[in-house]
């Protein structure tokens, strides 16, 4: 069960910048817990065109099973596997000029592959997809075809529109 913490001064802000990846997400994970631990709100404010979507899926993991009220703040972008932590958040506020960006997974293959290695990044992919847009359906209520078609076409929505689709509650 989520800690309701009302008032400014019971919330630690963390920020969430650049590109994920195993480097930036161990050292935001580690504040994301001591914050959790003094029986704090969090807010997160991202800035991020995204990354590694499997650092981005266990930061998303981390924020949901901590107890803690956590609000995420789009400021500038939040793009990609970024996208999947803005959605951890139980209030998701964009700045006015922010934007969410969505589109298909993109792994880069080694120079190399093999048929067998080339299979397995598909498989790979195709699961990854599925858990993004398992996210993305279950945090905006979306219907999953719709989410489908704006990771295949990628999309940009800007704050106005990501209230309407779900992204975000409010525009700060």
């Amino acid at each position: 069960m989520k800690k309701k913490i009302k008032g400014a001064e019971n919330t630690e802000t963390l920020r969430f910048t650049g590109v994920i990846s195993e480097d930036s997400s161990f050292p935001f994970l580690t504040l994301f817990d001591q914050a959790c631990s003094e029986d704090k709100g969090v807010k997160i404010i991202i800035n991020s065109g995204g990354g590694d979507i499997d650092c981005a899926f266990a930061i998303y993991d981390a924020i949901m099973r901590s107890g803690a009220n956590v609000e995420t703040v789009a400021e500038g972008a939040v793009a990609s596997a970024a996208l999947t932590v803005f959605l951890a958040g139980d209030t998701r506020a964009m700045a006015p000029h922010a934007y969410i960006a969505v589109h298909q997974p993109k792994i880069s293959p080694p120079g190399s592959s093999t048929i067998d290695e080339f299979s397995r990044i598909c498989r790979h992919v195709k699961m990854v997809q599925r858990m993004y847009v398992d996210i993305i359906c279950e945090r905006t209520g979306q219907s999953r075809s719709r989410v489908l078609r704006d990771i295949i076409h990628g999309r940009h929505f800007y704050a106005d529109d990501a209230i309407k689709c779900g992204y975000a509650h409010k525009i700060i």
